[in-house]
C-alpha cells in the first residue's frame, strides 16, 4: 500500500533536516531552518545534555496516523541521508511489552503492513527482541538492516533486563576482534550497540506519564534519535518537534472514523441496549459493504467498565453477565482483557474466533490495536481526559484506511451512562486533545444546538481557556524560561500548554490576574513580559463572565426529611410498609395486565446526542441535538428474541411475591400478547424496550 501524501510530506522534511545537519554539521541550525519552512516560525533546539550534534527530532502524528509505519520508512531516510550506508542497526523503543509484541508481530510477520514495507525497501531485515539480540553475531550485523525492538526499561540498569545487555557476554566476542579497548567495555550488548552507533527510533517511549530516558539513551552512542508520538513531552525534556500533523489531515486522508457519534442516558440497560443495537446495525451495514466492495469488516464494541470499588460497580465478570442475560448474546462472543484477567489472549481480529464485545477497564491503551472496534461503550460518568483517552483512540482507526461505501462505517460511536451531555462531551474533547488532537484545533469546540429552538449556546462557557500566540524575535519563538515554569505553582503549571508547533500558549480554564502576572513572568526580556501579559489581559477582558451556577441544595449541605408513609386501621395508627400488602390475601390475577398508553406509550424515551467532527479549518466541532430511537431504526436489532424469550426474561427479573411461577408466567404471557395484539407493538420493538417494560409493570402494580 503507497504511503499517504502526509506520510510522505513527513518523511521528506526528515530527510531534508539529516541532509543540512550533515551539511551545517549543527542539528540546531538545521532544526531552525525547517520549522522555518514548516510552521513559519523557526523553534528552538533542545539538543540532549552533552550531545549537542547528535540529530534528535521528533514527528508528532495523532492517534491513527500510522507512527510505526513511518518509523520503519525512515529507516532508509536515514541510511541514505545521513549514514551513507546500506545497512544499519535500529533500536526501536516502545513504552511497553505490549506494544513491545505488536511492533515485533508487525514486522515479522507476512502480509503485515510493516513487514511488507520493510521487503520492499530493503529485501530482507533482520528482526530481533533482547533474548534473541543477546546471541546475534557480526555477519547479521554487516550483511541486513537489523532492528531490535525494546522497552525502555530493558536498557535501565535496575532491571532484569537491564542487567542481561550490560553483563559480559563470551557468545558477543567476535564483535570485538580489533577494536580498542577503551571500545571494548565489557564485552555486553551494550557495547556491541555502542560500536554500531544505531539509529534509534523512540515510539512513545516517554508514554505513562514518564520522561523521556536521557542518560539510557545516550549510553547506547545513537547516530540520530527519531520521536514518533502524538503528545509530545513539553516540560522535561522538551520534544524537538520538526514537523506535526493536524486530525484534519489524517480525516482528510481516511486515516480516522468520523465524526464521532456520542449517546448518553442515565439508565445504563437503555445506553447498553441502544449500543448493542447500533453494532447490530452496523453488521447490516458491513453485509452491504461487502456486495459492494468485497471487503469484509467485522464491527466490534469495547466496553469500559469499572474497576472494584466498595461500593456496587459494575465489574466486568455482572457487565458479561448482563450481555449473557439481558441481551442473548453467546458468551464465546465476549471476552474480558483486564489486568486480572486475559480471555482475549493471543487471538487477532482476523481469526475466526475473535470476540465482539471486549470488556476492559483501562488495559486496551498498551497497544491492543482493531480497526474493526466502532462502538465504545463507558460506564464512566467521568470527565477525566486520561480515562476516556485510554480507550478512546482504539475506535477511531479507519479499517484499511480506505473509505467505505456505507456512510454509517466511516463513523465512530461511543456510548457514556450519564445525564450530564456537557461533561460527557467536554470528557471525548480532551480525550481527543490526549490522543494528539492539538487543543489549538478545539478551542471553539463545542457549541449547542436544540432541537425546539433555534438557540447556539456555549456548554462549557464556565472553562474558557485562555489562547494567545507566542511572541516573536525575527521570525524566531520566543518561549519561558524553563527554570521560570518549573517554579510556577504545580496547579499552574499543569493548566498551561506550550505549543510551539502552533506558535500559541493556553491557559486552561482561564486564569485569575495574579495567575496572568506569574505566567508572563516566566519570560525573560521585559518587553515580552509585558506583550504577553497584554495579550491575556486582553483575552481575559473578551470572555463574557459566565452567570453563576447556583449551588444545590446538597452541597449547602441541605439535607432533605421525608415523613414515613403511615395508615391508620380501625383505631389503630402505624408506619406504612410492605407487611400489609404481602399479609393480605392477594393473587397475581388481581392485577390488571394491560398497560395504558400513559403507562407503556409508544412514544420512546430520548436519548442525548452530540457528534464530534473536524472541520476544514481544523477545528473540532460538535453537534449536540435529542433524536428517537425511532429516527434510528433501531428496532429490529434484538436479534434472536422469541416470546418465550421475553417472558423468560421478564419472569426473572420480575420480583412478584404473591405468585406461584407458573401463575405468574401465564399471566406474563397475558400481559405481552396484550400488547402485541391489542397495542399493535411488535415483538422486536418489545425486546429492544424491555428494560422500560419491566418498570412500567412494576409501577403499576397495585390491587385493583
Amino acid at each position: 500500500m503507497v504511503l499517504k501524501d502526509y506520510q510522505e510530506r513527513l518523511l521528506d522534511a526528515f530527510e531534508s533536516f539529516l541532509t543540512r545537519t550533515r551539511e551545517l554539521k549543527n542539528p540546531a541550525a538545521a532544526f531552525a531552518e525547517s520549522t522555518l519552512v514548516g510552521f513559519g516560525h523557526a523553534l528552538t533546539y533542545h539538543s540532549l545534555p552533552g550531545a549537542d550534534d547528535l540529530p534528535y527530532v521528533c514527528l508528532r502524528v495523532p492517534t491513527g496516523g500510522g507512527k510505526t509505519r513511518i518509523g520503519g520508512q525512515a529507516i532508509a531516510r536515514v541510511n541514505r541521508a545521513f549514514l551513507s550506508v546500506e545497512h544499519s542497526l535500529v533500536i526501536w523503543l516502545v513504552p511497553s511489552d505490549p506494544i513491545r509484541n505488536q511492533t515485533l508481530y508487525a514486522l515479522k510477520t507476512p502480509g503485515e503492513l510493516l513487514h511488507e514495507d520493510m521487503r520492499s525497501l530493503f529485501g530482507s531485515v533482520n528482526v530481533l527482541d533482547i533474548g534473541e539480540a543477546l546471541s546475534m553475531q557480526p555477519a547479521t550485523l554487516d550483511t541486513g538492516n537489523t532492528i531490535v525492538v525494546a522497552t525502555m526499561q530493558s536498557f535501565k540498569r535496575d532491571t532484569d533486563d537491564g542487567l542481561r545487555v550490560y553483563r559480559q557476554n563470551g557468545g558477543l566476542m567476535p564483535h570485538f576482534l580489533g577494536v580498542s579497548d577503551n571500545q571494548r567495555g565489557d564485552h555486553s550488548l551494550v557495547d556491541v550497540i555502542r560500536l554500531r552507533r544505531p539509529f534509534i527510533v523512540v515510539d512513545e517511549a516517554h508514554n505513562q506519564g514518564q520522561p523521556l530516558a536521557v542518560a539510557t539513551l545516550l549510553r547506547l552512542n545513537p547516530s540520530c534519535i527519531l520521536e514518533l508520538t502524538a503528545t509530545p513531552d513539553r516540560a522535561s525534556q522538551p520534544s524537538n518537534v520538526l514537523r506535526s500533523v493536524s486530525a484534519a489531515t489524517l480525516q482528510a486522508e481516511d486515516m480516522l472514523k468520523l465524526p464521532l457519534e456520542l449517546s448518553t442516558h442515565p439508565e445504563w440497560r437503555v445506553s447498553l441496549r441502544d449500543a448493542v443495537a447500533r453494532l447490530r446495525m452496523l453488521e447490516q451495514e458491513a453485509a452491504e459493504e461487502l456486495k459492494l466492495t468485497g471487503e469484509q469488516i467485522f464491527p466490534v464494541m469495547l466496553i469500559q467498565a469499572e474497576r472494584h470499588a466498595q461500593t456496587e460497580t459494575f465489574t466486568p465478570k455482572r457487565v458479561k453477565q448482563s450481555l449473557i442475560d439481558d441481551f442473548n448474546i453467546d458468551a464465546s462472543a465476549i471476552a474480558i482483557a483486564t489486568s486480572a484477567v486475559d480471555e482475549l489472549g493471543s487471538r487477532r481480529m482476523t481469526d475466526p474466533d475473535y470476540p465482539q464485545f471486549i470488556i476492559t477497564v483501562d488495559k486496551l491503551r498498551e497497544g491492543w490495536d482493531c480497526p474493526f472496534a466502532y462502538v465504545l461503550f463507558s460506564f464512566r460518568n467521568t470527565t477525566s481526559a486520561t480515562a476516556v483517552e485510554q480507550v478512546l483512540g482504539r475506535v477511531l482507526r479507519m479499517p484499511r484506511v480506505t473509505r467505505k461505501r456505507r456512510e454509517p462505517l466511516n463513523r465512530a460511536y461511543a456510548y457514556v451512562v450519564s445525564d450530564a451531555l456537557a461533561n460527557a462531551v467536554k470528557s471525548l474533547r480532551d480525550g481527543l486533545v490526549q490522543s494528539g488532537f492539538e487543543r489549538m484545533e478545539t478551542r471553539d469546540l463545542i457549541r449547542t444546538t436544540e432541537t425546539e429552538a433555534e438557540v447556539t449556546s456555549d456548554l462549557f462557557s464556565q472553562h474558557v481557556d485562555l489562547i494567545v500566540p507566542l511572541p516573536e524575535i525575527a521570525k524566531a519563538l520566543v518561549l519561558p524560561n524553563e527554570d521560570a515554569l518549573a517554579a510556577l505553582p504545580r496547579t499552574l503549571r499543569e493548566k498551561l500548554e506550550i505549543s510551539p508547533e502552533s506558535g500559541t500558549m493556553t491557559i486552561k480554564g482561564g486564569a485569575t490576574s495574579e495567575q496572568v502576572r506569574q505566567v508572563a513572568e516566566t519570560f525573560k526580556q521585559t518587553e515580552i513580559v509585558r506583550q504577553v501579559r497584554e495579550q491575556l489581559d486582553t483575552a481575559q477582558a473578551i470572555q463574557a463572565a459566565p452567570p453563576a451556577r447556583q449551588p444545590t441544595p446538597a452541597e449547602l449541605g441541605i439535607r432533605a426529611s421525608i415523613p414515613l408513609l403511615s395508615f391508620e386501621q380501625t383505631g389503630f395508627f402505624d408506619v406504612f410498609d410492605e407487611s400489609p400488602l404481602l399479609d393480605a390475601d392477594w393473587e397475581i390475577d388481581e392485577f390488571d395486565s394491560v398497560l395504558t398508553e400513559s403507562e407503556f406509550s409508544k412514544d420512546v424515551e430520548t436519548m442525548r446526542r452530540a457528534r464530534l467532527s473536524i472541520s476544514q479549518i481544523e477545528k473540532i466541532e460538535c453537534d449536540v441535538y435529542d433524536r428517537l430511537d425511532s429516527q434510528l431504526a433501531l428496532f429490529g436489532q434484538e436479534q434472536g428474541w422469541t416470546i418465550v424469550d421475553l417472558v423468560g426474561w421478564l419472569d426473572r427479573n420480575l420480583t412478584v411475591p404473591y405468585a406461584d411461577v407458573g401463575q405468574k408466567v401465564a399471566w406474563l404471557n397475558a400481559a405481552v400478547a396484550n400488547l402485541l395484539d391489542m397495542r399493535g407493538f411488535d415483538l422486536d420493538e418489545l425486546a429492544y424496550r424491555k428494560f422500560r417494560l419491566r418498570g412500567a409493570w412494576n409501577a403499576s402494580w397495585s390491587p385493583v
